[in-house]
C-alpha cells in the first residue's frame, strides 16, 4: 500500500482477498462519520489507510491532522491544548490518533469527554471531525491489561479494520514490488526490472511488512542490495505450514459464523479467550466477516462479509 500524500490520491495495491475486502470497506466507510480503529503490525500501512479514508470522504490534504500519542505522552500539554493546536482553518478535517493506547489514563479520560461532546469547544467552529485511531495491539488484550479504557474504546472503535501482515498475504508482494519500481522510476529516469529478484522477495518473512518491502525494492533498484546469491525461494517450514492451515481453518469458521467468536467457540470447543488470541496472532478480524445490520433507530452499522461481500 502506497501513494503520494500530496500530489496523487492514495491507492491500495494488492491482489489478496484481504486487501480487496479493505478496499470495499474503505468505500463504505467513506460515506460514514463513524470513528474507526485501524489495527495491524508496524509497517502494514495503517496511516496510509487513514489517508485513504480521509481522501475518500472528500477531505483535503491540509485537513488531515496526525497526533502521535507516544510523543504526546511525553509532553505537559492537555488534550484540549493539543486539539486546538492541531486545528487550522474551518474545512472538514480528520484527526488521526496514532498508537492510541499510549495515552495516559488521564488523557484517555479527557479525550472521552471531548469525543462524547463532539463539539470540540474552543476550536474555530463547532465541528464533527472524522476520528481515526491506530494501534499495533489487539484491542481485547489492551482492555484486559488496562492500557486502554473501555469508554475510550467505545468512542474510537465503532468500526475496526485489521490489516494483515505481509507474510499472510504473499500474493500482494509482486504487485507491491512492481508498484514501488514504477514509483522510483519516475525519479531515476528508467524503469529497472527486478523479475530475477521476485522469488527471493516471495520467500522473505518481512517483519517490517510493506515498509520493509518498499525500502528493499528501492535499494535493489539503486544497486544497494544483491539478492543473486540466494535467488531460490525459501521453502515454508513446518511451523509456517501449520500456521497457514490454522489461519485457513479459522477464516472458514469466521465466514460460517458471520464473525461471531461465541459461535466459533461453541463449534470448535475452544475458549473465547484462546480464539481471540489466535485471531489476533493470525491477523483475522471477526468484524470483517459480519453482515450489514440495521439498528432499531434506522442507522446502519457498517459491517461487511468475508470474501464475497458486495459493495
Amino acid at each position: 500500500m502506497q501513494g503520494s500524500r500530496h500530489e496523487l490520491p492514495p491507492i491500495m495495491v494488492g491482489a489478496s482477498d484481504a486487501i480487496d475486502r479493505i478496499r470495499r470497506r474503505t468505500e463504505q466507510l467513506s460515506r460514514s462519520p463513524l470513528p474507526i480503529l485501524v489495527a495491524g503490525e508496524t509497517g502494514v500501512g495503517k496511516l496510509h489507510l487513514a489517508r485513504m479514508l480521509h481522501h475518500a470522504s472528500g477531505g483535503s490534504p491540509s485537513g488531515l491532522r496526525l497526533i502521535d500519542c507516544r510523543a504526546f505522552a511525553a509532553t505537559s500539554l492537555t488534550m484540549k491544548d493539543l486539539l486546538q493546536a492541531e486545528h487550522h482553518g474551518n474545512g472538514d478535517f480528520t484527526v488521526v490518533f496514532k498508537n492510541i493506547e499510549a495515552l495516559s489514563e488521564a488523557s484517555q479520560a479527557e479525550l472521552v469527554l471531548w469525543l462524547n461532546d463532539r463539539s470540540f469547544a474552543g476550536l474555530d467552529r463547532v465541528g464533527y471531525p472524522r476520528i481515526i485511531s491506530t494501534t499495533t495491539h489487539d484491542v481485547q488484550q489492551l482492555l484486559e491489561s488496562g492500557r486502554l479504557c473501555a469508554d475510550l474504546s467505545y468512542c474510537v472503535a465503532a468500526v475496526s479494520v485489521a490489516i494483515p501482515p505481509l507474510r499472510l498475504r504473499m500474493e500482494d508482494i509482486e504487485p507491491l514490488a512492481r508498484h514501488f519500481i514504477s514509483m522510483i522510476s519516475t525519479n531515476v529516469g528508467s524503469k529497472p526490472s527486478l523479475d530475477w529478484a521476485l522469488p527471493e522477495l516471495m520467500g522473505k518473512h518481512w517483519p517490517g511488512n510493506v515498509r520493509e518491502l518498499r525500502n528493499t525494492v528501492y535499494c535493489l533498484c539503486l544497486g544497494l542490495h544483491d539478492l543473486s546469491e540466494s535467488s531460490r525461494p525459501r521453502r515454508m517450514s513446518l511451523a509456517e505450514q501449520m500456521c497457514l492451515f490454522e489461519r485457513t481453518l479459522l477464516r472458514r469458521y469466521l465466514e460460517e459464523c458471520l464473525g461471531s467468536v461465541t459461535k466459533m467457540s461453541d463449534a470448535l470447543s475452544v475458549p473465547k479467550t484462546t480464539l481471540y488470541e489466535k485471531l489476533n496472532r493470525l491477523s483475522l478480524d471477526p468484524d470483517l466477516f459480519k453482515t450489514i445490520r440495521h439498528r432499531p433507530n434506522g442507522a446502519a452499522a457498517i459491517e461487511v462479509t468475508g470474501p464475497h461481500a458486495s459493495n
